[in-house]
């Protein structure tokens, strides 16, 4: 609701804009992993159809979120999270081979821009006690979900999201700038920074005109 009213909404009479609605499958106790994964295929496949297709359409494609849609690959190829057995180069090469294919398909052009939302996690880092004991506690600090690993690098940007609960002003760290790396890394964008255009074009030094449309 809240990205359709405000989001969606605010550009739906300007743009043409197609909103493909995915949810990951309902898996309930005593499921078999073919039955799980029966279920998962044709939503994966949906997914992958509805991507490739954007790009004979649309200026810009949002995957939100990427966490969920990497959960769906691996339901649909193991009927599980994870494999429950085997050699993880073996599971994941046909899982890894359609993800690669994605991110080639947004690379190999230059027309349509690609942005891959994804989750956050809290972190976790070890800490030793007075008794030289070793522990995991939560660093305060959120960091992103287990998702596919060669996605972070081949995104030209990525920023991670943040918001100050008693303001609710939302700001980016920037853990990846394109061409602006060297500048920009480690840094922070404000809310009022945060506008597509704006930031591509910060990073590109470019014209925010060029990535409005």
């Amino acid at each position: 609701g809240e990205k359709i009213t405000g989001i969606i909404e605010k550009y739906a009479c300007t743009k043409k804009i197609r909103r493909v609605t995915i949810a990951l499958p309902v898996v309930e106790s005593g499921m078999s992993v073919e039955q799980i994964s029966a279920l998962a295929v044709p939503l994966e496949n949906l997914f992958l159809d509805s991507y490739r297709d954007a790009f004979s359409w649309a200026r810009t494609i949002i995957i939100d979120l990427h966490s969920d849609f990497w959960k769906l690959s691996r339901l649909a190829d193991f009927g599980a999270a994870k494999p429950a057995k085997g050699q993880t180069v073996t599971n994941y090469a046909a899982i890894n081979a359609r993800w690669d294919s994605m991110l080639v398909r947004g690379q190999n052009q230059n027309k349509v821009n690609v942005i891959w939302v994804c989750a956050s996690d809290d972190e976790w880092v070890w800490t030793t006690d007075s008794n030289g004991r070793k522990s995991s506690t939560k660093s305060g600090a959120r960091e992103r979900a287990t998702y596919y690993k060669a996605l972070s690098g081949k995104c030209q940007v990525i920023l991670n999201m943040q918001r100050d609960l008693m303001s609710g002003r939302y700001r980016a760290l920037v853990e990846k700038a394109w061409m602006g790396d060297r500048d920009w890394r480690g840094k922070y964008l404000d809310q009022d920074q945060l506008t597509f255009a704006n930031v591509m074009s910060t990073f590109t030094d470019t014209e925010p005109e060029e990535w409005e449309e």
